[in-house]
């Protein structure tokens, strides 16, 4: 997805708690079957993490954003593959923050069958607090397909926001390209994200308009089809996103997805759960003359 904005506004984070974190190593597994080793590797390297985070806090992680991007992307090359393993790896009681493989990836054979193995070395950190459920937040999208033309303009991806109570919007684009942008808020918004339940247009969505913010479908070049994704978190208080990580370019972009992951996954953990509520929404962009 192209933003037309090319600067980004990063406020300082507020100082919060510290959670408790263990290191822990563990194996994981994939069938080579109807999907490429690439893929099973990835796939391996997600059961060891949810792994991790069983053994870590004792509890099974949802998988559902990783099986549906998964059956999306078989025989794709899957760049941002990891982006959304990485945050659908949480749980409500636990996350992976950081992670190492370990020893060299292997796949053997059960009976004719090749398996994908993978070890990997994860610090997991408790998720304290219990969660709101009456919070929610959710991205709303007309369509799911987007497509970029060479002939003529490009499909302009629209969506709203949704949220369930009052509250402050961040909104990040998982990129194919392997770059993370944050563009709620942005140098136009940067004051103006707070959500206000009930209001048909919110404020953010006005200053868009006015500063005729649109969003339109592109593709990295030599690709003809890929998966990107919205993010978007959902706060009961101002408590603004900060990337101090130098791979952030001079447009404002954070550059590796890996550090943009790594970002979002510890302002996330500093914010208890009953505060914060977030929804990842997938959707895919074509080439067509």
């Amino acid at each position: 997805m192209k933003f037309l904005i090319l600067f980004l506004f990063f406020s300082s984070a507020a100082v919060l708690y510290a959670q408790e974190s263990v290191w822990i190593e563990v194996d994981g597994s994939c069938v080579v079957a109807n999907i490429t080793p690439e893929e099973a590797r990835e796939r391996a390297i997600i059961n060891a993490r949810n792994e991790a985070i069983k053994q870590a806090v004792g509890v099974q992680v949802s998988e559902d954003i990783s099986r549906s991007v998964t059956e999306e992307m078989v025989n794709e090359q899957s760049t941002i593959y990891d982006n959304f393993s990485k945050l659908s790896r949480s749980t409500s009681f636990g996350k992976i923050i950081k992670e190492e493989p370990l020893l060299k990836d292997e796949i053997t054979l059960a009976g004719s069958t090749p398996i994908y193995n993978v070890r990997i070395k994860a610090l997991v950190v408790k998720d304290e607090g219990n969660p709101d459920y009456a919070f929610e937040v959710k991205i709303n999208m007309d369509k799911d397909v987007f497509f970029c033309r060479e002939s003529k303009s490009s499909d302009e991806i629209k969506f709203n926001i949704w949220a369930s109570k009052d509250c402050y919007i961040y909104l990040f684009n998982l990129m194919a390209n392997d770059s993370v942008q944050l563009i709620i808020p942005n140098q136009y918004i940067s004051n103006n994200n707070k959500y206000i339940s009930g209001e048909e247009v919110q404020g953010f969505e006005k200053e868009l308009r006015n500063n005729n913010v649109t969003f339109s479908a592109s593709l990295p070049p030599g690709r003809d089809r890929v998966t990107e994704a919205l993010y978007v978190v959902a706060l009961k208080e101002k408590i603004d996103f900060y990337s101090g990580n130098d791979e952030i370019d001079e447009t404002g972009i954070i550059t590796t997805s890996k550090a943009a992951m790594t970002d979002i996954q510890n302002w996330l953990m500093k914010i208890p759960r009953d505060m914060r509520t977030e929804q990842l929404k997938a959707f895919q962009i074509k080439r067509i003359k």
